[in-house]
């Protein structure tokens, strides 16, 4: 949960289905690492992050 991450710190996603905490990470400065098994989710999480993330 990126609330609970500090400032520079990134913020770890084992199960990132949308890529919602990845994008509220994004928003709130912070890097995040997302990791999902599901080439559907996948493509959605990138999606959501408007293409400026790596998973």
């Amino acid at each position: 949960m990126p609330l609970t991450c500090p400032e520079g710190g990134i913020v770890l996603d084992p199960f990132v289905g949308t890529g919602t905490t990845c994008r509220v990470a994004q928003e709130m400065g912070r890097k995040s690492v997302g990791i999902e098994s599901s080439a559907v989710y996948m493509k959605l999480a990138r999606e959501g992050c408007n293409g400026n993330a790596s998973f």
